[in-house]
């Protein structure tokens, strides 16, 4: 078992490291800096045939490397690959990225999904799967996952069917008991109907998804606020808290921006406090000197007149994460050869069943580069569906994008 990631990580800790100890598997450790070690990635095929590797665990930006550096160490007989699986976690795989491993280096790469929470591991692929749709497995035999559709205050409207959407919640030996810190227990549990009891008690995950007819769980999208950036989770409220010392700072709300790489990127909206003024470039330079990780250092400060809120005065981040998406989609589309900004419209927003969905409306003009668009957006977890626009030219004060 090759474990590359972080010891402090819980995949690490109980998943590849006491996991194969108990199998009675030879670990092989990549260093204290595991994937992120200078000589590990660039390298890692070499290693893998090297020391007879035959299975490993890592974020999807690791098969990503890999996939990238086998275009340029063709000289590699994977003929003595005796690696048999290899497992993606932590963070959304795209299906595009899963083909290509697949394809190059010859062995089946499985999605598995958990949570620090359930001690990594609450679902895995199976090889030889029945799934229906894009998957990440079947729920561990001992776990009891369940799909529950619940109000903004807490409670359970309804445990729902298969294929509807709704928050994934799991109860299990493999679950923990719950915070030590009183405060973080607040509607991180719901209770639900039982046969054989008054009722059990779930962990809520944050998560979205559904399960099909075959008991497979996909994922939806993620009503937690947690930016998980190549497998690493990001609190934003560490970044705000930084960034709201600053003394031009009124508010402050970090959320992520989808990456085709990393797969989310922090980024830094603020609002300034009355007769105060900042640069952007000024702030992005104070949050970046104390933040204590340097995954969570915002990729970008923006400065907003007033910053998007729910009806009680609540920082309305859902709509932020869809000034990101709408960005991102921008900014890929237009790097098309022939496809011009005025081209498109990209509107965002909040989605149950999505977490969020993108509208794109492309011109009669650049139609014909709909497979373009769909390959460029392909390494991307959010979703999107694409239209012709009733007219065939979009004006700028047409679009939406942040």
């Amino acid at each position: 078992m090759l474990v590359g990631l972080p010891i402090f990580h819980v995949n690490a800790a109980n998943a590849t490291g006491l996991g194969s100890i108990m199998a009675g598997a030879t670990i092989l450790m990549t260093g204290p800096a595991g994937f992120r070690s200078a000589h590990v990635l660039p390298n890692l095929m070499a290693l893998l045939i090297h020391f007879d590797v035959s299975i490993m665990m890592a974020v999807p930006t690791v098969y990503a490397a890999v996939v990238e550096s086998l275009g340029n160490e063709e000289q590699l007989n994977l003929s003595a690959l005796k690696m048999k699986l290899a497992i993606s976690g932590a963070a959304p795989l795209s299906p595009v990225l899963k083909q290509k491993f697949t394809e190059r280096v010859g062995i089946p790469l499985v999605e598995g999904y958990g949570a620090t929470e359930t001690t990594a591991v609450s679902s895995l692929m199976p090889i030889n799967d029945i799934a229906m749709r894009q998957s990440v497995g079947l729920p561990l035999p001992t776990l009891d996952l369940k799909i529950a559709n619940i109000d903004e205050r807490g409670e359970l409207v309804e445990v729902c069917e298969v294929d509807q959407v709704g928050e994934i919640v799991v109860a299990g030996p493999n679950v923990f008991q719950g915070y030590l810190e009183p405060s973080h227990n607040e509607q991180s549990w719901i209770t639900l109907p039982d046969k054989q009891a008054k009722g059990k008690r779930y962990f809520r995950t944050g998560d979205l998804g559904c399960l099909d007819q075959h008991g497979y769980l996909s994922l939806a999208g993620r009503q937690k606020e947690l930016i998980i950036r190549g497998g690493h989770n990001i609190d934003p409220k560490m970044i705000e808290d930084i960034a709201s010392k600053h003394p031009a700072v009124s508010l402050a709300a970090a959320v992520g921006r989808p990456d085709a790489y990393a797969g989310e990127v922090p980024v830094l909206y603020v609002t300034y406090a009355e007769h105060q003024q900042a640069s952007e470039t000024e702030i992005l330079e104070y949050v970046s000197q104390y933040i204590p990780e340097r995954a969570a250092t915002p990729k970008q400060v923006i400065a907003l007149s007033e910053m998007p809120t729910t009806a009680i005065g609540k920082i309305f981040k859902p709509q932020l994460n869809c000034y990101q998406v709408e960005s991102v989609v921008d900014v890929v589309l237009t790097e098309i050869d022939g496809v011009a900004s005025e081209d498109i419209r990209v509107s965002a927003s909040p989605s149950k069943q999505f977490g969020l969905s993108a509208q794109i409306l492309l011109s009669e003009k650049i139609v014909s580069k709909q497979p373009e668009i769909e390959e460029a957006l392909a390494n991307f977890s959010f979703h999107y569906r694409i239209e012709q626009a009733p007219s065939t030219h979009l004006t700028s004060q047409d679009k939406r994008v942040a």
